[in-house]
C-alpha cells in the first residue's frame, strides 16, 4: 500500500504468471455472470472486492476498523475487456508488466483508491 497523488491510496497486487491466469479466470466469471463478486483476502488485513457496475467505474476504500482495510473495485462493463485482455502476450511487455486501474478508465468521485497490478512472467526461451 502506498500514497497516490490524486486518489489518496494505491494498493499494489504482485502476481506471478499462474496467479494472473487464475485471477483473470475468476474475474471473467464475475463480470460475465454479473451475479457474483470476487473477494480477495490479502495480507495486512486487506479485503478487495471486484464487481461489475453499469455506468462509470469507481474504486473505493473503507477503513471500518483500526487495522482493517476494505476496497471495492466496481468496474464498468465497457472497461472489463481491457482488464481481461491485459498481458495476453508476455513478450510484448517484457518479463514484468504493470497495469493501473486509474490509467485505464476515468475513475469518478468518490473514488479514493487506485489498484496497481504487477505480473511477473516466466522467462521464455
Amino acid at each position: 500500500m502506498g500514497d497516490h497523488a490524486r486518489l489518496e491510496t494505491e494498493l499494489s497486487l504482485q502476481l506471478d504468471e499462474q496467479a494472473w491466469v487464475d485471477f483473470k479466470g475468476e474475474l471473467k466469471r464475475v463480470f460475465k455472470t454479473r451475479e457474483a463478486e470476487l473477494k480477495l483476502v490479502l495480507p495486512g488485513n486487506w479485503t478487495l472486492y471486484w464487481k461489475a457496475r453499469s455506468g462509470e467505474s469507481r474504486v473505493l476504500l473503507a477503513h471500518p476498523e483500526k487495522d482493517q482495510w476494505v476496497g471495492t473495485v466496481a468496474w464498468s462493463e465497457d472497461r472489463v475487456e481491457a482488464l481481461l485482455g491485459a498481458f495476453e502476450s508476455p513478450s510484448s511487455h517484457g518479463v514484468t508488466a504493470e497495469w493501473r486501474l486509474s490509467e485505464q478508465d476515468r475513475l469518478t468521485f468518490p473514488s479514493n483508491l487506485d489498484v496497481r497490478i504487477v505480473v511477473t512472467f516466466q522467462a521464455r526461451s
